[in-house]
């Protein structure tokens, strides 16, 4: 740009701007075009960086104004006027340099402000004096998001990493690290414990020197397999530094950069849980047959007894007939009814304890069908009751049909028996979905229960009301109970007094 077409700018500060100057030359058409469409911003200022004589249209959405407009206006209301010192002593730069780079967070004034890299060049004039300031600035707040971002990344990478490498240090398994050629380069405090030795003594030895030489074939296979892209699991017998075997079972496999990863765990550890498990299962086998028999034997012993009671009291009401007293009759027949009831009771309990000792035989049962078999039974024993039962046609689970019968049966007895007093007594059987598990129900509109007794009602003896309210032995549910867990699912209850009960199981 020519000195007369500098002052001419400079004259027309305040009238509207004047096209981009002419000079001979054929790339003056396309410099043009370039200051018009560059996609940075583009200012000419005053030698003395005091006044902008021009902007390119980029300049001008920077700061939201129509880039004409800003012709004469003081730089100190592009940048912010606090920043106007600094703003100076960065074109003094550039005069006395030539070109100039800084970066400035005060661009924008009055509104939120972005950081801008500036690049000043001094416009070499007369005599060298510089003619004028031409200012190339480019928006770099997104650059900035994706420089703080990139060092968030890095510094959750680096916190990641620092607790990868304290997970693997404190791991509870031996982590050897070695090269395909089976030279170790790493070993955690677990596998220094296995081979008695600190990691500088571990690094740098090869794999075949940690195991006895009868396993050295048995360590090459698995390098084989790893080169194969396999991941190989065998057992190894490690030597001690004290000359001690310590056998390990060994997980290898190789990582994302070539090396060769082991898994070390000691089988001493394992082989002593695993012949504590076999003996707590042993001692577990044997106090279930002995329950079975005890349970056996209290029947049987129990069953004489009431039997002989119930078949007595029942001679001596034939064969005295009305020549009995009716206070005497009342009494043998309440030793009858009981007798009859504590029979009931024995039966009950020998159920319950030879559940532990079933083997489970678990098919497809339709729980429907178990249900619709329970109603009618229910209602063959009670015609005069009409109670609305609602199911779907099929209820497909997979557990013991004979066991999960009894679920069945209980249930619905259960629910059969507390809606007695209602006027219309309805009974639902189906399935539904808790937190994304299948469950089973029977619900029904009777009495209830009281939500602080959901729990204590799976205990043996244990009722929802007093016993005198309604009949039964008090062990059904805790039947239930036994039988959902015997198929490694659970069972529990919801109900309110007065609202109805429903009892729900997973299998």
């Amino acid at each position: 740009m020519s000195r007369e077409n500098l002052e001419d700018a400079k004259g027309d500060a305040s009238s509207e701007p004047q096209p981009a100057p002419e000079a001979a030359g054929d790339d003056l058409p396309a410099l043009a075009a370039i200051y018009e469409s560059a996609a940075w911003g583009i200012a000419i200022a005053s030698a003395d960086g005091t006044t902008l004589l021009r902007a390119n249209p980029s300049f001008g959405r920077m700061h939201g104004r129509d880039h004409r407009s800003l012709a004469g206006v003081p730089l100190a209301e592009i940048f912010d006027p606090s920043w106007r010192h600094e703003l100076s002593r960065h074109v003094a730069k550039a005069v006395e340099r030539g070109r100039h780079g800084f970066v400035s967070w005060n661009l924008r004034p009055g509104a939120e402000p972005f950081p801008a890299s500036v690049d000043a060049l001094a416009v070499p004039g007369v005599a060298g004096r510089p003619a004028c300031v031409v200012l190339h600035v480019e928006d770099v707040s997104q650059r900035s998001e994706l420089e703080e971002l990139l060092a968030n990344v890095r510094e959750e990478h680096e916190t990641i990493r620092a607790e990868l490498e304290t997970f693997i240090e404190e791991a509870p398994e031996g982590i050897f690290v070695a090269d395909l050629q089976g030279r170790f380069v790493d070993a955690n405090r677990a596998a220094c414990t296995l081979v008695g030795r600190e990691a500088s003594e571990i690094i740098g030895r090869t794999i075949v020197e940690l195991v006895i030489p009868e396993d050295a074939d048995r360590v090459w296979q698995a390098r084989a397999a790893l080169l194969d892209g396999r991941t190989e699991t065998s057992e190894w017998r490690l030597l001690h530094k004290d000359g001690s075997i310590v056998p390990v079972e060994v997980c290898n496999k190789v990582l994302a950069d070539g090396r060769w990863q082991a898994f070390a765990r000691a089988m001493g550890g394992r082989a002593r849980a695993q012949e504590a498990m076999s003996r707590q299962a042993q001692r577990l086998q044997e106090a279930n047959l002995e329950l079975e028999a005890f349970s056996h034997a209290v029947s049987h012993d129990l069953r004489g007894p009431l039997r002989t009671l119930c078949g007595f009291s029942e001679i001596l009401l034939s064969e005295l007939g009305e020549s009995v007293p009716e206070g005497d009759r009342d009494l043998l027949l309440r030793m009858q009814q009981s007798a009859a009831r504590l029979s009931g009771l024995v039966e009950a309990l020998y159920g319950l304890s030879r559940i532990a000792g079933v083997r489970l035989q678990r098919a497809a049962v339709d729980l429907a069908s178990l249900a619709r078999r329970a109603i009618d039974e229910l209602r063959a024993r009670d015609p005069t009751r009409e109670v609305e039962v609602e199911m779907p046609p099929h209820l497909v689970a997979e557990g013991d049909p004979a066991l999960l019968g009894g679920v069945i049966d209980n249930l619905l007895e259960n629910a059969w028996k507390y809606t007695r007093d209602r006027d219309h007594p309805r009974i639902e059987i189906g399935a539904t979905e808790r937190e994304g598990e299948r469950c089973f129900f029977v619900s029904d509109n009777g009495s209830g229960f009281d939500p602080s007794r959901a729990a204590d009602i799976f205990v043996p003896f244990t009722r929802a009301h007093e016993a005198s309210a309604v009949e039964g032995s008090g062990i059904g549910l805790a039947t239930v109970e036994r039988v959902i867990r015997r198929h490694g699912g659970r069972v529990w209850a919801e109900g309110r007094p007065g609202t109805g009960a429903t009892f729900l199981f997973t299998l």
